[in-house]
């Protein structure tokens, strides 16, 4: 299976026939897009999710490259947790796990591709199928509010799902690229005849590719994009940062009673379930979502060893009352650009949005400019966009 930015003049009538009926499209949708599903209507409202929120609609295909699959994908870089919309599979290719498939793999490249720490969803507990495919695709119920949407003499509730990054193993080889990817690969210099980190800085990296080049310098090579910059930067420093080697994995924590005394590392923090009912009680907010602070923050610590810190000091940095480690957002530069591309009503005149903003990318990306998006930046390169 492969993921690819969805074309609408290309995709629509294969996805369109999948809608058989006026419940079916309810299920799938919440009514939030005009039934029935007509092509210039669904263009129009996939430029205004794209503009509000950053989606990108995506399709997936088997391999002989049939559409089996669409979703929606945005990330909320405030949360850093990203959200599936609008998932459908062909409903004659039901049954063979295709479904879950397509989940997985969307959920794999957002934690590959970016700094989302989460992927959440919602789902209609009535649609039961669609909800079993997203347990087995290893989302857990977060929230469930009963009688959230009413069709005609029927009401729906809606249950929230969501997955942690610490969930989802690490894949035993390269995950398939989606579209993106290729769209916005570029030429640029060999890492080897790059002379300094002043330089280095001035391309723009995937994480795939840091991961690489720490491996061929024999250089530590795990973490995120932040880490991995660093690791760069302490080698063209003339500080070279080895692998570390592998530890030996401390007993499961036995701590049966959190309280804000409870020290991370003694209790086994991570990202789930468990903590955010904790945090959910403290703090009133459900459901709860940790932010990016607490997650640098929470990763440090870890990273120290430092058993001094404790769910209390965790939940100083959610009010703010304390610094420990602040996120770096310089990581989603790629994210924040498509999306400013997107929310400037100027590039309205690209049916494929995506690959404008790919094609302006790659101008940006190769160049020394800052790597941010302006009206500025479009009126300038505008034709030199090509799609």
């Amino acid at each position: 299976m492969l993921i690819r930015s969805f074309e609408i003049d290309r995709d629509f009538e294969y996805i369109s026939s999948w809608i058989s009926d006026e419940r079916t499209h309810a299920m799938w949708c919440a009514n939030l897009i005009h039934y029935p599903l007509e092509k210039e209507n669904f263009r129009s409202f996939l430029s205004e999710i794209s503009g509000k929120f950053g989606d990108t609609p995506f399709v997936a295909t088997d391999d002989e490259g049939s559409i089996v699959g669409f979703y929606c994908y945005s990330l909320n870089h405030e949360t850093y947790e990203g959200m599936l919309k609008f998932v459908m599979v062909d409903a004659s290719v039901r049954g063979r796990g295709i479904g879950k498939e397509m989940i997985r793999l969307a959920v794999r490249n957002v934690f590959n591709d970016s700094e989302a720490q989460a992927v959440q969803l919602n789902v209609f507990p009535e649609n039961e199928r669609a909800k079993r495919c997203y347990e087995k695709s290893g989302f857990t119920e977060r929230k469930t509010t009963p009688d959230a949407f009413k069709f005609k003499d029927e009401s729906w509730g809606r249950c929230n799902m969501i997955i942690d990054r610490s969930s989802v193993s690490e894949p035993s080889g390269r995950c398939n690229e989606n579209k993106i990817r290729e769209i916005a690969n570029m030429e640029r210099p060999e890492f080897s005849k790059i002379k300094d980190y002043d330089e280095f800085c001035k391309y723009y990296w995937y994480r795939e590719e840091l991961i690489q080049i720490c491996k061929n310098l024999g250089l530590k090579a795990g973490g995120s994009k932040i880490e991995l910059n660093d690791v760069i930067r302490a080698y063209f420093s003339g500080n070279v940062i080895l692998p570390e080697k592998r530890r030996v994995k401390s007993p499961k924590s036995t701590v049966k009673e959190l309280t804000l005394d409870t020290g991370l590392i003694e209790c086994g923090f991570t990202f789930g379930n468990r903590f955010r009912e904790f945090f959910a009680e403290q703090t009133g907010v459900r459901p709860f979502k940790f932010n990016v602070d607490m997650v640098a923050s929470a990763k440090a610590v870890k990273e120290t060893g430092d058993e001094s810190f404790t769910l209390g000091d965790l939940l100083d940095i959610y009010y703010g009352k304390r610094t420990y480690v602040k996120y770096d957002k310089s990581a989603l530069q790629w994210n924040k650009f498509v999306k400013d591309f997107c929310a400037d009503d100027a590039t309205k005149i690209y049916d494929e949005r995506l690959k404008a903003a790919a094609s302006l990318w790659k101008i940006v990306r190769d160049s020394d400019m800052k790597k941010e998006y302006s009206h500025e930046l479009f009126e300038k390169y505008r034709d030199s966009i090509t799609v």
